[in-house]
């Protein structure tokens, strides 16, 4: 059973979820920037 939560606790659960949709998109972004380069590089060879 899941109990209520103070708003202080919500805020803190939203800046932890925050957080980690910012880090999966940093490490996204990177990837696709890879993907992006090396395709780039594959075209100038």
């Amino acid at each position: 059973m899941q109990t209520k939560k103070s708003s202080k606790e919500l805020i803190n659960c939203f800046k932890d979820y925050i957080d980690i949709a910012d880090a999966s998109y940093a490490l996204l972004h990177n990837f696709f920037e890879n993907e992006r380069n090396k395709l780039n590089n594959s075209f100038n060879q």
